[in-house]
C-alpha cells in the first residue's frame, strides 16, 4: 500500500516559494539535458516536387537542377511511391546530373 502525505499550506508566500523553487529546478534539468541531446537534426534542403503533382521525367530533373543550386551539400528529398509522380524513372539522370556537378554520394549516418 502506497501512503501519500499531503501538505495544505495555509499562507500564500509559502506556496508561493515552493511553486518558484520547483520552476527553478524544472529549469535546470532542462538546461541540464539540452547539453546532453543524443541525436542530431538532420534535414532536406533539396526536392523534385515528386508530390506536388504529375511531372514529367524531365521536369523532374529540372526540379531538382533549380533546388540544390548553391548548394555544397545535399538531403535530397524525393518519395517511394507513384501516388503523383514517379521519381524512380528520374533517379538514375538525376545521379549523373549531381555527379556531373562534382556532388559524390555518401553514406547518411557518415555524415553525423
Amino acid at each position: 500500500m502506497i501512503k501519500i502525505k499531503v501538505f495544505v499550506f495555509k499562507k500564500k508566500k509559502v506556496c508561493i516559494i515552493l511553486i518558484s523553487i520547483i520552476i527553478i529546478i524544472i529549469f535546470a534539468i532542462y538546461f541540464k539535458l539540452k547539453n546532453f541531446q543524443m541525436y542530431t537534426y538532420i534535414d532536406w534542403n533539396c526536392l523534385n516536387n515528386d508530390s506536388m503533382k504529375k511531372y514529367t521525367k524531365y521536369q523532374l530533373i529540372e526540379n531538382l537542377k533549380r533546388t540544390s543550386k548553391n548548394k555544397n551539400t545535399l538531403v535530397i528529398l524525393m518519395h517511394d511511391t507513384k501516388d503523383v509522380s514517379n521519381s524512380s524513372l528520374a533517379l538514375e539522370d538525376s545521379i549523373e546530373y549531381l555527379k556531373s556537378q562534382g556532388y559524390k554520394f555518401e553514406n547518411f549516418y557518415e555524415l553525423m
